[in-house]
């Protein structure tokens, strides 16, 4: 993904000729731009949580955290949340979102069952959305960037041109880490470098770090992928 930031428009505005009418053509000020984003594709998607409580006391309270959809990509756009309990949405700058309830009152042995539907629109065209790429650049949990193995590995693997790194990066990753089943825990890049092996977690985790490693901008990008409306 390339970002860009559009260089400002600079107007020169002459100085009128002394007792002469100004030009309002001449002093009017060239007009703002604003980003026209593209999502023409309605879509649904529709899951559920079951919380159980497996004690034999009741259970005052409960507090669950579930992720939705980025709020908005290149690809897609939140338009609207609906949930079966009411929850506080967690937004970072990233516009990743999070979803917070809090349950009362299960009884022993009882569960309840969350649902949210989400409202999407998706883009017929890849849509330019500006981004700072530093944000992408550092080490963050289980993305060790800056740790001697990820760096040793990610510059046998840098090419002059960051596709082919990119490319170099894909194919190193994918022929030299086994895959190992879902894994309940996330384990991280250094994991998947020094065991050869992960879930798909552990592919996108040690992926983004050689990537970084070699100055490319790199996001994570976590759930599934739906042409359709689904449930």
């Amino acid at each position: 993904m390339v970002w860009h930031r559009p260089n400002p428009q600079v107007v020169q505005i002459p100085s009128p000729p002394v007792n002469s009418e100004i030009n309002e053509k001449a002093i009017q000020k060239p007009p703002k731009k604003t980003a026209q984003y593209q999502y023409d594709i309605p879509r649904t998607l529709r899951y559920s949580f079951t919380l159980k409580n497996t004690g034999h006391r009741l259970l005052k309270k409960a507090e669950f955290w579930a992720h939705a959809p980025v709020k908005q990509t290149a690809t897609q756009k939140v338009m609207h949340i609906e949930t079966s309990h009411p929850h506080e949405k967690l937004t970072d700058i990233l516009g990743n979102q999070v979803l917070h309830f809090v349950l009362s009152t299960i009884p022993p042995y009882a569960s309840k069952q969350v649902s949210v539907t989400i409202e999407l629109r998706l883009a017929k065209k890849l849509n330019s959305i500006t981004a700072q790429p530093q944000w992408f650049m550092d080490d963050e949990p289980f993305i060790e960037v800056s740790h001697p193995k990820i760096q040793a590995t990610a510059k046998r693997l840098e090419t002059k041109e960051q596709l082919l790194t990119t490319r170099n990066i894909f194919n190193w990753v994918a022929s030299h880490i086994q895959y190992a089943g879902y894994l309940r825990e996330n384990r991280g890049a250094l994991y998947a470098l020094d065991h050869k092996r992960g879930d798909c977690t552990e592919y996108m985790s040690l992926f983004t770090a050689l990537s970084r490693a070699n100055g490319i901008p790199t996001r994570r990008i976590g759930g599934y992928v739906y042409s359709d409306d689904a449930i």
